[in-house]
């Protein structure tokens, strides 16, 4: 999803054996920096330790590809889309994106870490300012976010620890 070159060959590729899309799905994501080592109830200075010990390159790679990489895919692949809509044995059929985001972006709690949880409420806003823009194209973008309540471990960041 992070790789312009390869979403446009594929876009070309589908193009030359397909013509067209209806669906485009953007299903990727990355967790990024964790919160391993942070205690549960963490003081200040603990916490801004917690925050400046991530690398700068992980916390952009997760933003690069959970909501990057969305627009990506879908700017490799809206010409298809548009095709699909044009074809005429399927009048009543709208081409449509979805793209994948998560529980996690509407969460006042960095479950798993900061850049998760924020890259996922990016591109849930992002998604719906394309549903705006793409109305006069009659493309429809929708996002889901999948996810459920579950424990969260602080000391391993991971769903249903054993530690914690």
């Amino acid at each position: 999803m992070t790789d312009k070159a390869s979403l446009l060959r594929a876009a070309e590729q589908i193009k030359s054996e397909q013509g067209f899309v209806n669906l485009v799905v953007a299903n990727a994501g990355i967790v990024g920096p964790g919160m391993a080592g942070l205690p549960a109830e963490p003081t200040l200075s603990q916490l801004r330790e917690q925050m400046l010990s991530w690398d700068t390159d992980s916390l952009t790679q997760t933003y690069a590809v959970n909501s990057v990489g969305v627009i990506t895919t879908v700017a490799a692949f809206l010409e298809l889309l548009d095709a699909g809509n044009k074809r005429d044995d399927a009048p009543q059929q709208k081409s449509q994106v979805v793209a994948v985001s998560s529980i996690g972006g509407f969460s006042r709690s960095p479950v798993g870490g900061w850049a998760y949880p924020s890259s996922k409420a990016a591109t849930t806003h992002l998604v719906k300012t394309l549903a705006t823009k793409f109305v006069p194209f009659d493309i429809r973008a929708n996002v889901i976010a999948p996810g459920c309540e579950y424990r969260f471990c602080l000391q391993c960041s991971v769903g249903q620890c054993d530690t914690g």
